[in-house]
């Protein structure tokens, strides 16, 4: 951040300019960079007209305005634009439909919240992480007033834990800036700048319903008060904020009501598909031959789960997930923020800022599945195995069982999480240092989650309940017989009948069978940093250079427990172990600010500015990053940037020290009997490992055992980030900013997890198993019986990321007459490539304009990637009252060729494209404010994308509410 003293006549130029913003497009609220007050300053009988026009002041004990702006630490307009900047100020938010910042930024076209990293989606947890330009939520840098804020438990910052109603103005620096902030800074940085000098109160409410039956309703309650004390050398402003989200069914959406794989045709509804683990349950054999006369040996036979006989596993058989899986999680929240600052001297001004956040979350999912085994570590067989003596087993063999019992019940899991930070600093001048400006703050903060998920299915206590004794060695688990006294002999256990599951499950069965799953996660930050700039360090001939220069050290520590069940392999669906670990970072950083030429014919402006870093990690060592910008301005109206610069990303404690274990991992050994012809060199290879010419029959079909966790010798990411743009700010038609920004990054070392089959395809496709992802093979990599052994599948450094784009941004505000004013916005993204590589050295596939890989380096699941995404916003104000008109616009997106879904779906390969429409009314009145307003007015359903999510769409891009009628009021005194 950077600091600039200036006077009072610069202080009116800079309010006037910023009243002449209006209340403008949210997503394109500032077109170019602006140099913002901050911290601001509101009065609470004129805090609906301030913060209307996005006007902020702050005043220092002398008199004197502190300017601070986002994407440097000095302040000087010659370089204030050189970086690609995009501002929302409070009234922008305020003037929504949200009630948390993850609302508020989710439409702009440049921003992404991608699977469960949104707060509400069922299994977020209450957390909400940010991806810009799709890039990953581990590349952008979030911060609150300049300063890192800690992470929550998916290791990214989760902004729901800022309350909205406290934020002043939220800023994208839509570059790289490791250089200037540090690791994580890749794809951009965010900063929230709260509320300070605070003065009166200001009572908001908010709420809203969906049009669908009137669900989903969603309240929102908060109080700031502010006041000076000491005679105006001091102020507190502090903050209470309540909200709650009631939980979205998908039953109450015609288009989600049936978690649905297959894509309808035109006006058929969409069939009941999900998964073969239905109630009705999935037998199969265990030793290949067929379960009865005229049976396929290899496959899965059902009787509906009703007796009878049986027959062939149909897709009509799946499970339907939609009817016990909420869409969105039940979210309540609390928080209290507290900022103060005191003057202590002419010179010396101490601050504070504590915040505390708790958020309770519910999710129902579906009962546990009956699956194979996640886990070996237990001694568990490959299957849940069903034994040939069972009483009323039909078969007269060992059977394998895929299924998920009603008896069991659905699982409710609960999130509790605490998220506090304070930060404590001083900051002022060196007097007679002609200019020398200091600050100096320590920062802790802490985030602790607690989850439990009662139903959670226990392997070994199933494996007793089902009479099922093992007699074989290990190595051949799968060999057992049946045997009562199994189950006899273990306090609480009933023998359970898998051939009727919709009663064969007694409430003392399933008492026995279930757990409650709980686990834990903290998370700690510790952040000291001294800073020294000076914006006149010495005169140049156009101008005064500026310099900054700093010391940072930062800590941080995780943990995570999990329960005894997981942790030795009991569990059927869970494998976790616990995490404990941490790294620390010593930092010196510096930043040159150059005016080159100025008010010159054809050099209006030339600045430059050079930014470099030196961090030393305990963990993998040094790095050091720099960053250039160089800005021209030919003419007043118009001025070309340049930016170059290099960036990085530490690895998460998670990626470092996750407990590892070995686990099943959904694949196919390649040297398998179905698979080994697949080309000469497969089956060489193959055959160099003493497998048989004709592959062997993989004993657990669609498994294979690989080491999983973290990796402590797991190295950063590494980046490379140059944009390129103009600002437009033409003289002759007041009011109208239009920028135009080409980037391009490029991203090498991705930190991530292969897919399985990825990994082994690759290696046993090599010349000679040389192929980079060989190395991970255990040694031995076979049995005696050629059966794969555990390979390493942990955290490693893979491949490459290159994306590029342009991100275009345009204001516009008339004025009719002193009463009215029209406002025109837009915001577009037009992402132009996004390529990736698994491995080094392999080619870059390109998945732009798809649903993106199965499984990514950058993601840990299927994402999708439009390549146009776009905002437009028009406002009209009379007096006291404006209406607003925004269109959103996704592209539309094909199905990446190579995908994993079935046939049918994949008949499919395009979604189209979408335009949703928004209407509100605000009237800003001298003591109060009003908001109402309409989301999707058209009430537009999303588009069908199978993306193994269970509500037939991508809830990350498309709108799932539906239609969403809202409220909000506001009052100040």
């Amino acid at each position: 951040m950077r600091t600039l003293k200036v006077p009072e006549k610069t202080r009116l130029r800079a309010f006037c300019s910023l009243l002449a913003l209006g209340a403008g497009s949210m997503a394109a609220g500032t077109a170019h960079a602006q140099l913002i007050s901050q911290p601001a300053t509101s009065s609470g009988s004129l805090l609906s007209s301030l913060h209307r026009q996005g006007a902020t002041t702050s005043h220092t004990s002398n008199g004197t305005e502190e300017i601070q702006v986002t994407g440097s630490h000095l302040a000087n307009r010659a370089t204030a634009e050189i970086a690609p900047i995009t501002t929302i100020t409070a009234q922008q938010l305020q003037n929504s439909s949200a009630t948390n910042l993850e609302m508020a930024l989710h439409n702009i076209p440049s921003m992404g919240f991608g699977g469960t990293y949104r707060s509400n989606v069922n299994g977020g947890g209450g957390s909400s992480c940010t991806d810009f330009r799709s890039m990953g939520v581990d590349r952008l840098l979030v911060l609150v007033d300049g300063r890192r804020i800690v992470s929550g438990p998916n290791g990214c910052a989760n902004i729901n834990a800022i309350p909205m109603e406290m934020v002043d103005r939220v800023v994208f620096l839509k570059d790289g800036a490791s250089s200037l902030y540090g690791a994580d800074a890749v794809s951009g940085v965010l900063n929230i700048i709260l509320k300070k000098n605070y003065s009166g109160t200001t009572v908001n409410f908010n709420g809203g319903i969906s049009g669908y039956d009137g669900d989903s309703p969603q309240a929102t309650a908060s109080i700031t008060h502010g006041f000076n004390f000491d005679h105006d050398r001091g102020n507190i402003t502090l903050n209470g904020t309540y909200n709650y989200q009631a939980p979205t069914l998908a039953t109450n959406r015609p288009w989600a009501q049936h978690s649905g794989i297959v894509m309808p045709g035109p006006g058929e509804a969409i069939p009941q598909s999900g998964s073969i683990l239905t109630p009705g349950g999935a037998f199969y054999s265990m030793s290949g031959d067929p379960l009865f006369p005229g049976a396929d040996g290899g496959g899965l036979y059902t009787n509906g789960g009703t007796g009878g006989s049986y027959r062939p596993f149909t897709p009509q058989d799946r499970y339907d997930y939609a009817k016990d899986t909420w869409m969105a999680d039940q979210n309540q929240f609390e928080s209290i923020t507290a900022n103060g600052r005191y003057d202590l001297t002419d010179h010396v001004q101490l601050y504070m800022l504590g915040t505390w956040t708790h958020t309770d979350t519910l999710a129902q999912l579906s009962g546990d599945p009956i699956a194979n085994p996640s886990s070996e570590a237990a001694n568990l067989p490959d299957a849940v195995i069903i034994p040939a003596g069972l009483p009323g087993n039909p078969f007269g063999q060992d059977v394998g069982w895929y299924g998920r019992p009603a008896g069991l019940g659905n699982r409710n899991q609960q999130y509790a999480d605490d998220q506090y930070q304070i930060t404590v600093g001083a900051r002022g001048d060196i007097p007679h240092s002609n200019g020398w400006t200091w600050d100096l703050y320590y920062s802790f903060g802490k985030d602790v989650q607690t989850s439990s998920m009662p139903g959670s299915v226990n392997g070994v206590a199933l494996e007793q309940a089902l009479g099922f004794r093992q007699t074989g060695l290990p190595g051949s688990l799968d060999q057992g017989v049946y045997d009562p006294s199994v189950c006899s002999s273990a306090a609480g256990c009933a023998l359970i009948n898998p051939f009727n599951t919709n009663s064969g499950i007694s409430d003392q069965a399933r008492k026995f069978i279930t757990y409650n799953n709980g686990e834990s996660f903290s998370n700690e930050m510790r952040d000291v940093q001294l800073l020294l700039r000076n914006n006149h360090l010495f005169r140049m001939p156009y101008g005064p250079a500026g310099m900054a220069f700093g010391v940072e050290h930062r800590s941080l520590d995780a943990g995570s427990t999990t329960d005894p069940l997981n942790m030795n392999g009991y569990a059927l669906n869970t494998v976790s172990n616990p995490t404990s670990g941490g790294y620390n970072a010593t930092e010196v950083y510096g930043e040159l600010s150059l005016p080159l030429l100025r008010d010159l014919p054809g050099a209006q402006n030339l600045a430059a500015n050079v930014a470099g870093r030196f961090s030393h990690y305990n963990t993998f060592g040094e790095t050091y990053n720099w960053s250039g910008g160089l800005t021209w301005s030919p003419v007043n109206d118009i001025s070309f940037r340049v930016n170059y610069g290099t960036g990085f990303r530490q690895p998460t404690i998670s990626d470092l020290y996750s407990g590892q274990q070995v686990s099943f991992q959904s694949a196919y050994d390649p040297c398998s009997s179905d698979l080994i012809g697949a080309n000469a060199t497969r089956m060489a290879n193959c055959m160099s490992q003493g497998v048989p010419a004709g592959g062997i029959n993989q004993t657990s079909a669609g498994q294979v055992r690989a080491l999983i966790g973290g990796n402590p010798k797991v190295q950063p990411e590494i980046s490379r980030t140059y944009t390129i743009g103009t600002v437009i700010h033409p003289h002759f038609i007041p009011n109208l900013s239009f920028t135009v920004d080409y980037y391009h990054t490029s991203i090498t070392h991705q930190i991530g997890t292969f897919p399985a089959q990825d990994l082994l395809d690759s290696c046993y496709d090599s010349a000679g198993l040389k192929g980079p992802t060989c190395s991970n093979l255990g040694s031995p990599a076979r049995d005696a019986s050629h059966q794969l052994l555990a390979f390493n599948d942990t955290t490693m450094n893979m491949g490459g990321l290159r994306t590029s784009g342009l991100d275009i941004n345009g204001s516009y505000l008339y004025r009719i007459d002193p009463l009215n004013s029209i406002n025109l916005g837009a915001d577009i993204s037009d992402i132009i490539g996004y390529t990736a590589q698994n491995e080094p050295g392999q080619p870059y596939i390109n998945f732009l304009g798809t649903d993106g890989p199965p499984q990514t380096p950058t993601s840990p699941g299927t994402f999708a990637i439009p390549r146009w995404k776009a905002n437009a916003n028009a406002a009209f104000t009379h007096g006291r009252w404006t209406f607003n008109y925004t269109m959103r616009f996704i592209d539309g997106m094909d199905y990446y060729p190579q995908s994993s879904y079935n046939a049918e779906t994949t008949r499919f390969y395009h979604t189209n494209m979408v335009f949703y429409h928004d209407i509100m009314i605000m009237y800003h009145g001298n003591h109060f404010d009003v908001t109402a307003g309409i989301n999707n007015v058209g009430g537009k359903i999303p588009q069908y994308f199978a993306i193994g999510q269970y509500w037939n769409t991508d809830t990350s891009v498309y709108d799932y509410m539906g239609r969403y009628y809202f409220l909000r009021t506001s009052t100040h005194f």
